[in-house]
């Protein structure tokens, strides 16, 4: 579900910044198709300017610079969460705490 998402986000940047350029004329000679297929399929991507080719690449890289420790953050989460469930430490704590202690005292 993280993986997904956070490869959601990084298609939805790269196909906006890519249409926005083929909408203003400034990707050269490439097309939708080409885009879609760079971002989804990693393919090469055949743009005569090389000022498109160098926006989308770096754009590439930042984004995937900052949603890669997103999925890494999620999926240590979802291991920490599953770990405490399966090995009950969060009982444990309830029954270890202060208030738990007096009441058993008092009882």
């Amino acid at each position: 579900m993280i993986f997904l998402l956070s490869v959601a986000i990084l298609y939805i940047f790269e196909i906006s910044l890519g249409t926005i350029f083929i909408f203003t004329k400034a990707a050269g000679g490439t097309g939708f198709k080409e885009l879609i297929q760079w971002s989804v399929m990693k393919e090469a991507l055949d743009s005569s300017n090389l000022f498109f080719y160098a926006v989308m690449t770096c754009t590439d890289l930042i984004l995937n610079t900052f949603i890669f420790p997103i999925w890494v953050i999620g999926v240590t989460l979802l291991y920490f969460d599953l770990r405490v469930r399966k090995e009950g430490f969060d009982l444990e704590l309830q029954v270890n705490a202060p208030d738990a202690v007096a009441a058993r005292i008092q009882g």
